[in-house]
């Protein structure tokens, strides 16, 4: 047997911890780990093998894992083992490869929560791997070192250590942490004798959102191309204002983008009623730059990126600590209609989707390179921006939550309120004389508000920035896509625009 020994700084990025690694393990027939380990071995170079030989075995994991039955892409060989391959079952075709058909048979009474993983790397997941042509090596984790161990179907062997991501195709042979056995059940045949640690992790209660990897890079795809900091491109649903940025223009003066959102007046039409079916978005926040990720995951609860040594060949690909970062965004609105002055909004938000890691692959192996801020999808409806009813400019402060001492912090807006409306006021649905605030100042009145702010000590202040009404969403063409302005608060920047609701 070939034995390559790999040095380096391995980085076993996790997304969840889970329980601890040496409980949960199925069995209570070991005297010790060693013989848990043993046995896992003996399977992970079997399964190597059955790997290479059988294409149909490959297909069959694929299939499986993408049905992320626990929130992960993990495949429970409990439930893989008496399905067809060919003529035989996956048991048939293992034991037949096994090296003692005795010890395989042990295994399979003994590990009942016997796992494969097929980890997220950046050149295979289970979204990408080509079961005609990839053939996976197949990894294990060591209980009694630090240290991971690669088997490939010629009974080859690399230790991979510190900071080494796989640049080929690797599953993992593990025990499923988000299991617990039902002894009663399993004596009794049932087909799932297991029971969640937590109905979270379970597929078949919420499918609403799977647990996915901390980075996909099969199905990510940047939405975002930038000429200066503040201006990206977006080109779905803004295309919907095309028709304004054509029509928008009186003489060299650009008429404002929420006249034509909610009272739909362009250059030839100087008055229209309120629209209802038109509201105010949060449609996408991005960090500055990498020095908010820092900012942010300043507490033990906060997602971090994982750099500190593992021992476990299931954090293959998985880049983050578990949880996410909790976001509060206070809209100072000034309004006059009873609804208040502050508008508050609470969102959670995965780290994978605000930061996307770039990798530097060296031989055989990926190192993590750098951190980039990317533009996170929010979609958050505020209010319809009825400028009769409140100010024409909104203040955004940002903050991470976390728990602590709740406090207040005063904040002070001045903003504008226009007079140019006909109608009656009771009705929300004043009609608007005039593009802008009107043809004078005396359509216009100012109102300074003062407001409380309730917060916590150890939240993080990520600013604040101000969008005034006249402000444009629609900035500039790029082909079938339209430029879009995203507002600042320093270190967090926000595209804040007006949809169609209904």
């Amino acid at each position: 047997m070939k034995k390559f020994i790999f040095i380096g700084l391995f980085l076993f990025v996790i997304i969840i911890q889970g329980c601890q690694k040496d409980e949960n393990l199925g069995t209570n027939n070991f005297e010790s780990t060693n013989q848990l380990e043993q046995l896992q071995t003996s399977f992970a170079k079997t399964f190597a093998v059955a790997l290479n030989e059988s294409s149909e075995l490959r297909t069959l994991v694929k299939k499986e894992a993408l049905k992320q039955f626990d929130k992960d892409y993990d495949v429970l060989y409990y439930q893989l083992k008496n399905q067809k391959v060919g003529d035989e079952t996956v048991s048939q075709l293992l034991s037949r490869l096994s090296e003692s058909e005795t010890e395989f048979k042990i295994i399979e009474d003994e590990l009942p929560l016997l796992n494969i993983y097929v980890p997220q790397l950046p050149d295979f997941s289970a979204n990408s791997w080509n079961v005609g042509s990839d053939i996976p090596k197949v990894a294990t984790e060591s209980f009694t070192g630090n240290r991971i161990v690669i088997h490939d179907f010629e009974g080859n062997v690399e230790e991979v250590e510190e900071g080494m991501i796989p640049a080929f195709p690797v599953v993992v042979v593990k025990t499923n942490e988000r299991l617990v056995v039902e002894e009663s059940n399993l004596k009794s045949g049932n087909p799932f004798p297991f029971r969640f640690i937590d109905d979270s992790f379970d597929i078949s209660i919420d499918s609403e959102e799977r647990n996915i990897s901390k980075y996909d890079l099969d199905k990510y795809e940047s939405k975002t191309k930038n000429s200066i900091a503040t201006v990206g491109y977006y080109p779905a649903y803004l295309l919907a204002w095309q028709s304004y940025w054509n029509a928008s223009y009186l003489g060299g003066d650009k008429l404002w983008h929420r006249d034509f959102a909610y009272y739909g007046m362009t250059k030839d039409k100087q008055e229209g009623d309120f629209r209802t079916n038109v509201s105010e978005f949060i449609n996408n926040i991005r960090f500055v730059s990498d020095a908010g990720l820092e900012k942010i995951s300043d507490q033990d609860s906060d997602p971090k990126l994982r750099k500190k040594k593992s021992r476990y060949a299931s954090d293959f690909g998985r880049n983050w600590t578990e949880g996410h970062f909790e976001f509060v965004i206070d809209i100072i609105i000034n309004s006059k209609n009873g609804v208040g002055d502050v508008l508050q909004k609470r969102f959670p938000v995965r780290a994978d989707k605000l930061f996307d890691i770039t990798y530097e692959k060296r031989g055989r192996y990926y190192y993590v390179n750098k951190i980039e801020p990317k533009m996170a999808d929010i979609n958050l409806e505020l209010i319809p921006w009825d400028l009769s009813a409140y100010g024409n400019a909104w203040k955004f402060i940002v903050s991470e939550y976390d728990p602590s001492e709740v406090i207040e912090r005063s904040n002070t807006i001045k903003s504008e309120f226009s007079k140019n409306f006909s109608g009656s006021l009771s009705g929300n649905l004043l009609k608007k004389i005039g593009w802008k605030l009107g043809a004078s100042s005396s359509n216009t009145e100012t109102k300074t508000s003062t407001v409380k702010i309730t917060t916590t000590k150890d939240s993080d202040q990520l600013g604040e920035a101000i969008l005034t009404f006249d402000q444009p969403s629609v900035v500039g063409m790029a082909g079938d896509a339209m430029g879009v302005r995203f507002i600042s608060t320093g270190y967090m920047e926000l595209l804040i625009a007006p949809r169609k609701v209904y």
